[in-house]
């Protein structure tokens, strides 16, 4: 009778060991991230093994150390956040900007050029005159292979809006003109650019709002 209960009482052992071990390995896949606490969780595994009798308190050990990854995870899921804000106000100091790209670079080019160069393809192109603009520079260092875009800034956001709105009267040319951002939005939005590709292929009508994909209600073209 003793013989079994001792047993019994192994078994039970084993089996919460076993079941301790899992959630430690579970734990190691999830937080790959906290480096630290890998050979704190290592020697847990080897004391939880070779000590039987001790297991209950390893298993808080667990615990505490599963608690103090959460709470890491938490201050990591906190700085994306602040980087996120970070951006968005980036993105906003830019909000009379627009980028154009495909215009012919001149020789030792001045800013006053290229502000002579966009306010011409305003005037002649889209037809906007008396557009009043702060600066105009070329982006980046001089590359002879590579036309530079023309960061400007707008002095009215007005203008920016009609620029945009007329822009469509440059399809078929090499010339483009789009809203300015810092460089981690413009890489999202150029990840994003080829899902809507994507999506508009399969029938789907989408557009980007700022960083986001958006899908029109009741989209899909009918076959």
């Amino acid at each position: 009778m003793f013989t079994e209960r001792l047993d019994k009482y192994e078994k039970e052992n084993i089996n919460n060991l076993i079941k301790i071990n899992k959630f430690e390995n579970d734990l190691e896949q999830t937080n790959k991230k906290v480096v630290t606490l890998e050979n704190d969780l290592l020697e847990i595994k080897k004391i939880i093994q070779t000590n039987v009798d001790i297991a209950s308190e390893k298993f808080e050990l667990v615990k505490s150390k599963t608690k103090e990854i959460s709470s890491k995870l938490k201050d990591n899921s906190e700085i994306l956040k602040v980087k996120s804000k970070l951006r968005e106000i980036e993105d906003r100091s830019k909000r009379n900007n627009l980028r154009v790209d495909g215009l012919k670079e001149s020789k030792n080019e001045s800013w006053s050029d290229s502000e002579a160069k966009v306010l011409k393809l305003f005037e002649e192109t889209l037809g906007l005159k008396d557009i009043k603009i702060e600066r105009a520079h070329r982006t980046g260092s001089r590359d002879n292979k590579k036309v530079r875009s023309i960061v400007l800034k707008l002095l009215n956001y007005k203008d920016k809006e009609n620029i945009l709105k007329n822009s469509r009267k440059l399809k078929g040319e090499i010339i483009y003109i789009n809203e300015d951002y810092c460089a981690e939005t413009m890489l999202i939005r150029k990840e994003l650019r080829a899902c809507m590709k994507k999506a508009r292929e399969a029938g789907m009508f989408e557009y980007i709002s700022y960083d986001k994909l958006v899908v029109r209600e009741g989209s899909r073209k009918a076959t």
